[in-house]
């Protein structure tokens, strides 16, 4: 006999002449799959021998329950297959039974090491594999496999605690598969797991209940997995184990219901039969499983050795018809053959609603290996095709670096076709999403990074570049000899992270956010994760390791004014030339100069250091985008073509910034000459200023000269400060700022107090300017302090500008990769970068074949998908 079992979606499934025993076990097991899942799981088996694929698996079967509760019985019953009547070693270690179609019947059986394994253990354990000729061998076979697991027998008492010396486990989350195929059967996997436990024993002891409960845990936690539970009526429902933690699970993932199916066995010797029908009417029960609960009777163990599953079915059957009881349970609850044919709706319901994922899925896979592709599509047997590869990669790259250079980051716009919403290496976006304020995302915008850094180094030579300061701003002399560490930890000391650039959102409700969340991914971004500004973390730019290892110096030596004046007047005569007496010389102007900027070199070389290694890690990233995952090529192109590039434009930028420090850091006459100084507007903005606070000196005494004690020293103060705003707007207006304006705000001040201190309020005397050749220690300060400034701003400038921006931002594009290099290297050059190797071939070929077999299963998911909304419409 044949039959022709048609359904709503085109499909059939054809059962052969089957006689007796061997036609129950065929359309059991064809009974437990709906036919119009049948082409699907077939062709989701196929992706199980790909690589790139084999974690997609069909949904299976679980079947999850205390021990001694009969699921192994109840496996059986459904696949229609003998397990050993001894089933005590069952229970010890996962079986999968895997059912596959085939022409011929075969069995296989192997172990897939779990996850605690060692590789060594790992290697072992895959060598244990072979044939069966009939399932009666499965029992020996399953010792043999105790064995090689190292799983102990029931026999032998374990140590109530765990101890390194135990030679022998109680479980092991090692799985043995038993392959089957044949004519006639489905395509389907049945789990049977050890059971749960609650009571410790000699035999098992804590550690054997954590790990049960670890395994029966991750099976029901997978999505794509049916639950199959099962209790005995011989104990009460408040005791179920199995039922305890799917309850546990379904709080925090409620659509577990959806896929579990319940069934009670051993009603014959229930505890208590009341308490069994009221769970089978849905009274007791508080999990709401979507399916109803379901009992079935098991043989006993005398009943397993002499009576084949088809007189099981008939004892059964006659159980239920037979018993008052249970005869008021419906038909559709009761028995082997009732459990079948819910499992199958239930496997095609579970399967209905994991097709979603498992189409998104494939279609991931089909993009990582077409993007794949792109890389190895063409091959490189020939220089032309060598150089025509290299060229796409250089292109990508140059248009990164442009981008990052000038500071825009825009990608390049995918050209490729697939549909709104799936994305492919080449639409894979390069610069970071906008509020994406990752470490890796920001080492994308180069041009902020390298800003940043340029804007931290001004404040660095501003804060650390003197070697010596007049103490008159209230800084602590002990401060100047604090190590860089410490002056990046005070942050009194070291100011520039903070007022600068220092970026802190606070959102309500997220003040306890964690401080060690991750990185947020582009992805995250888009779906709404909290950024680590949004989550309230405190995030510097940049980073605060960056600015204590190439920023933080020493502070300046603060002295006394004083101090400082009779220092250096010491020193004049230690560099007399042949200058006059009374004259500094020219050399003690220069070295001066020197002293007072010898940590240029040290602050300009930390900041130099600090742009290459945002410059490099920027490269690092741009090259690995533009290889494509061509981790052969990235490499070879590193060695041969970029790393020597940046090296020589490395060495190119510390030439330029020692040609600065040797036109700045010398006190160099050329760059002082070229500030040319109208000496008339000088001298007649000191008269003038000197007389007008004159004259108000003298009237103020006029009208207060019965003035307190002490109003002479408040007074000498007061006009002080006046002349010191005073005199910034002088300097504004007569354009002396800069080099010259603080030498003639100092001769201004010095004057105006001299005349005011030693009585020169009357009207009719004449302010003497001091004579410029009067060089002292003071004028000296002042001359050099006046350069310092000046010189300092241009050399913080031409660094920014010259060195940084010119030399590395504005030559990156064009001097590491581009097409031009590509043409202009040799064929050998171009070989060692490009060549394709046998392994590239193979891996190409391989590739070629798996998309083309996900491409046809990903035609089957997507006709299923249409046949099954088509179908839903029409309901």
């Amino acid at each position: 006999m044949s039959s022709l079992l048609p359904n709503a979606f085109g499909l059939s499934w054809k059962a052969n002449n089957v006689p007796g025993e061997s036609r129950s076990k065929a359309m059991a097991m064809q009974d437990l799959i709906d036919p119009r899942q049948i082409d699907l799981f077939d062709a989701i088996e196929k992706l199980s021998g790909l690589k790139v694929a084999s974690d997609i698996e069909i949904p299976q079967l679980a079947v999850v329950g205390d021990q001694s509760s009969g699921k192994s019985s109840v496996l059986e019953a459904i696949g229609r297959f003998h397990f050993p009547v001894d089933d005590q070693l069952c229970t010890r270690f996962p079986i999968k039974l895997k059912v596959r179609p085939a022409a011929e019947s075969q069995m296989h059986f192997s172990i897939e090491p779990g996850l605690s394994r060692t590789a060594e253990d790992k290697i072992r354990l895959q060598q244990f594999q072979g044939s069966l000729s009939s399932m009666s061998e499965f029992g020996e076979k399953m010792k043999l496999a105790a064995e090689v697991l190292g799983v102990r027998s029931t026999a032998g008492p374990e140590s109530p605690t765990d101890t390194p010396g135990d030679s022998l486990m109680s479980f092991t989350d090692d799985v043995l598969v038993v392959e089957v195929f044949g004519p006639n059967l489905p395509l389907v996997n049945l789990i049977d797991l050890p059971g749960l436990f609650q009571a410790k024993s000699t035999t098992q002891n804590e550690a054997s209940k954590e790990t049960v409960m670890k395994m029966v845990d991750k099976y029901i936690r997978a999505e794509s997995n049916l639950i199959l539970l099962v209790v005995s009526a011989r104990n009460s429902f408040h005791n179920y184990a199995g039922l305890a933690t799917i309850q546990a699970i379904a709080e925090k993932q409620p659509e577990l219901t959806d896929r579990v199916v319940g069934v009670i066995t051993s009603p014959d010797y229930a505890l208590s039969p009341a308490e069994t029908l009221s769970i089978l009417r849905g009274e007791l029960d508080s999990t709401n499983l979507k399916c109803r609960w379901h009992v079935v009777r098991n043989q006993d163990q005398d009943e397993r050795k002499r009576e084949s599953l088809l007189q099981r079915d008939e004892r059964e059957e006659q159980f239920f018809s037979t018993s008052r009881r249970w005869k008021e349970i419906p038909k559709s609850q009761r028995g082997i053959a009732a459990l079948v044919a819910t499992l199958r709706e239930t496997f095609w319901a579970h399967t209905r609603a994991a097709l979603p994922t498992l189409a998104s899925k494939v279609r991931a896979r089909v993009t990582a290996v077409e993007s794949r592709l792109v890389t190895m599509s063409h091959p490189r047997s020939t220089d032309l095709a060598r150089r025509q590869y290299l060229h796409g990669i250089a292109r990508k790259f140059e248009a990164l670096t442009r981008e990052a250079c000038k500071g825009t980051y825009e990608d390049e716009k995918c050209k490729e076709l697939h549909r709104v919403g799936q994305f492919c290496r080449v639409c894979e976006r390069f610069f970071p999403f906008f509020g994406d304020d990752s470490p890796e995302s920001q080492d994308r915008n180069l041009r902020a990074n390298v800003r940043a850094l340029s804007k931290t180094f001004a404040s660095a030579m501003r804060e650390f570049g003197r070697t010596k300061e007049v103490g008159d701003r209230g800084d602590d002399p002990q401060d100047s000899a604090k190590p860089m560490q410490d002056v990046a930890r005070n942050t009194n000391v070291i100011r520039l992270s903070k007022p600068y650039f220092s970026v802190q959102i606070n959102v309500p409700g997220r003040e306890d956010a964690p401080k060690d969340e991750p990185a947020t991914s582009q992805e995250d971004v888009i779906r709404g994760k909290p950024t680590l500004q949004q989550s309230g973390q405190h995030q510097e730019f940049p980073a605060q390791d960056v600015i204590q290892k190439y920023y933080s110096h020493n502070k300046p030596e603060v002295v006394d004014r004083k101090e400082y004046e009779e220092w250096l007047a010491a020193e004049i005569p230690r560099w007399r030339g042949s200058e006059p007496q009374g004259e500094a010389s020219e050399a003690i102007y220069q070295r001066y100069f020197e002293f007072q900027s010898w940590k240029w070199s040290r602050i300009a070389a930390g900041h130099l250091d600090a742009v290459w290694k945002a410059v490099k890690r920027f490269v690092n990233l741009a090259l690995n985008a533009a290889c494509a995952g061509d981790e052969d090529t990235r490499q070879a192109l590193q060695r041969y073509l970029t790393t020597p590039r940046i090296n020589r434009l490395e060495a190119m930028s510390h030439r330029s910034m020692n040609d600065l420090l040797d036109c700045h850091g010398k006190g160099r006459t050329g760059f002082y000459d070229s500030f040319v100084v109208d000496p008339r507007p000088m001298r007649q903005c000191t008269e003038e200023i000197a007389s007008s606070f004159a004259v108000l000196r003298s009237k103020y005494e006029g009208e207060n000269h019965q003035g307190r004690p002490g109003d002479g020293l408040a007074l000498d103060k007061i006009f002080g400060l006046a002349i010191d705003a005073v005199g910034g707007i002088v300097a504004a207006q007569t354009g002396l700022g800069g080099l010259v304006g603080p030498i003639l705000l100092g001769t201004v001040k010095e004057t105006v107090l001299h005349n005011l201190q030693s009585g020169g309020g009357r009207k009719s005397q004449r302010i003497e300017v001091v004579d410029p050749q009067d060089v002292t220690a003071t004028r000296v300060i002042k001359h050099v302090e006046a350069y310092y400034e000046k010189s300092l701003a241009s050399f913080v400038g031409y660094v920014n500008s010259l060195v940084v921006e010119n030399g590395i931002l504005h030559e990156l594009p064009i001097a590491i990769l581009t097409q031009g290099h590509i043409m202009g290297e040799s064929e050998a050059v171009v070989e060692k970068i490009a060549g394709e190797r046998e392994a590239d071939v193979k891996q190409r070929e391989r590739e070629e074949r798996d998309l083309k077999t996900m491409k046809d299963v990903m035609e089957v998911l997507e006709g299923y998908e249409e046949r099954y909304e088509r179908f839903e419409d029409d309901m």
